[in-house]
């Protein structure tokens, strides 16, 4: 059988791709409109993609101008479809169904609503509601949607979809880990940069996450930067011998107004940006550091940046409602799980003196993730390919 994975956000369909070759599946990845840190090259360390990549043109000519004739075509000979993004909205236009449907998150909230904004409507506004429709009926027809529990916020916009496939509770695949090695690391330009850091500092705290907090931002995307800066300089201001650094990244809609706090507190000998960069360079970063910390706004169990971390063996911190998650899962990866300033504050001075503690949990966190979000999710999709070639029609 030959597989289609359609629409890379996050890396996700890039790393599933490599994974089903590995097991000897032909796995196509196929690209629309990707950021340029969302393309294959930003996630691996060779050019073997390029013998499986191809690019697809729908999203620039628009979903109103691709005809079905020209979706049909694209994807002639392919009997397996994974798609994300807007690409159940194409397909369905074509009268095609997505076998796999993996959402990254804002597919499911914004994609399938459009409300006008004109009376009468605008000619475009047709367009974009016709779009939402068709993004709507898509997910709704495809045989598996693959998406983790998140919180009761987004599964909000899950119900409103009255979806009619099968539900796979799991993340996609994040991370494509063999590729993660110090051979890879040592051969990229930042290498020297990143160790010359890691030679100066004895406690190095990574955050990678966008930066969104001020309250007149959505509500629903709040990250919770300002608690970790705030934490932060208290952990300063409680060991003023360390030698420690944060390191965060120019990156989300309030990374300037976290460049503002940070001067306020006073910590900015203490706190290291970085330009928004590829995730083969962030993970040269991540391999070097001590503790990461991600979002400690809403609660939320598996997103990008806690996987790189988890990928790499490093101690976590982050807001994680436990009883949320427990009902799909028999154990969770071990964490810190707070978004309280003082126990924040505490953790990285307990790591100061029990280190090896928080070694030993980053790596009972890796192994936890290779079996919950690296092979459950890949076997749940090869399951599904398998159904499909006993049943082709």
């Amino acid at each position: 059988m030959k597989i289609a994975c359609i629409a890379n956000m996050n890396n996700n369909m890039f790393c599933l791709v490599r994974y089903l070759r590995d097991a000897g599946y032909d796995a196509h990845l196929f690209l629309v409109e990707e950021f340029g840190h969302f393309r294959p090259e930003a996630d691996t360390y060779d050019e073997e993609y390029k013998k499986y990549t191809h690019e697809l043109d729908w999203y620039e000519i628009g979903y109103w101008k691709t005809s079905p004739d020209k979706i049909k075509k694209d994807l002639n000979g392919f009997d397996f479809i994974i798609g994300s993004d807007l690409v159940p909205a194409f397909l369905e236009k074509a009268k095609m169904v997505t076998d796999v449907f993996i959402p990254h998150g804002g597919d499911l909230i914004y994609h399938p609503v459009y409300k006008f904004k004109h009376f009468p409507p605008k000619r475009w506004e047709i367009g974009a509601y016709a779009r939402a429709r068709a993004v709507k009926k898509g997910i709704r027809k495809s045989k598996y949607i693959l998406f983790e529990y998140t919180n009761e916020e987004l599964e909000v916009f899950i119900d409103k979809l009255n979806i009619k496939g099968k539900r796979i509770v799991s993340n996609a695949v994040f991370l494509y880990l063999p590729q993660y090695t110090k051979d890879n690391f040592k051969k990229q330009e930042v290498y020297e940069k990143v160790m010359a850091v890691r030679n100066s500092y004895e406690l190095i705290i990574f955050h990678q996450c966008r930066h969104v907090w001020r309250p007149i931002r959505e509500e629903f995307q709040y990250k919770g930067n300002d608690i970790l800066l705030k934490a932060y300089t208290k952990f300063l201001k409680a060991n003023p011998e360390s030698k420690a650094i944060l390191i965060l990244f120019e990156y989300g809609w309030d990374f300037r107004e976290s460049i503002d706090l940070v001067k306020e507190l006073g910590i900015e000998d203490n706190v290291l940006w970085l330009p928004i960069m590829l995730r083969k360079e962030i993970m040269v970063w991540l391999d070097m550091v001590d503790i990461c910390v991600g979002e400690l706004g809403r609660s939320f169990l598996a997103y990008g940046s806690v996987y790189e971390d988890l990928a790499l063996k490093k101690p976590f911190v982050g807001f994680r409602r436990d009883e949320l998650y427990l009902k799909f899962h028999k154990d969770l990866y071990p964490m810190v799980s707070t978004n309280n300033e003082d126990v924040i504050a505490d953790m990285f001075s307990d790591y100061l003196i029990h280190k090896d503690k928080y070694i030993q949990m980053g790596i009972n966190s890796h192994n936890w993730m290779v079996q919950n979000a690296i092979e459950k999710p890949l076997n749940a999709v090869i399951a599904a390919i398998e159904e499909k070639r006993k049943t082709p029609f």
